[in-house]
């Protein structure tokens, strides 16, 4: 199991509008906390946090943290026509045996992929399955 870190977007919060949930990692925005300093969206390698300048706030995908408390999945895993999209514990999708039609026989997952930030920064809790004519990162 690699080491947890921090986001790197946490500790650039001057009002603590983000934050990382103890019980499953998620990391989230309270954003009547927010102040629009665009400081989190200036440190993180993954480009998660946009501003939105319709209400000067930033805004994040929380993987709809109401339908996983709610037993469900993500609105993008459960609108994705090809099945590619999953969530699930991350210990057992990296070692391949978290079942999901996200990945199929003979794939395995991998921690990077060409053009995403260096996962030694922050170790995000993700995994890739690469097309077959994909490079790995």
């Amino acid at each position: 199991m690699q080491p947890l870190r921090q986001p790197a977007c946490l500790p650039t919060c001057p009002t603590g509008a983000l934050f990382k949930r103890k019980k499953d990692g998620i990391v989230d925005i309270d954003s009547t906390l927010c102040i629009g300093c665009r400081r989190c969206e200036a440190a993180c390698p993954y480009g998660a946090p946009q501003f939105d300048p319709s209400d000067g706030l930033v805004k994040k995908c929380n993987l709809c943290v109401d339908e996983i408390e709610a037993g469900r999945k993500p609105y993008c895993v459960m609108a994705c026509m090809m099945r590619t999209l999953d969530v699930g514990p991350i210990d057992l999708l990296r070692a391949n045996k978290y079942e999901t039609k996200a990945i199929g026989p003979g794939e395995t997952p991998v921690g990077n992929v060409k053009n995403l930030a260096n996962p030694e920064l922050t170790h995000p809790s993700i995994v890739f399955v690469v097309h077959s004519k994909g490079k790995v990162g």
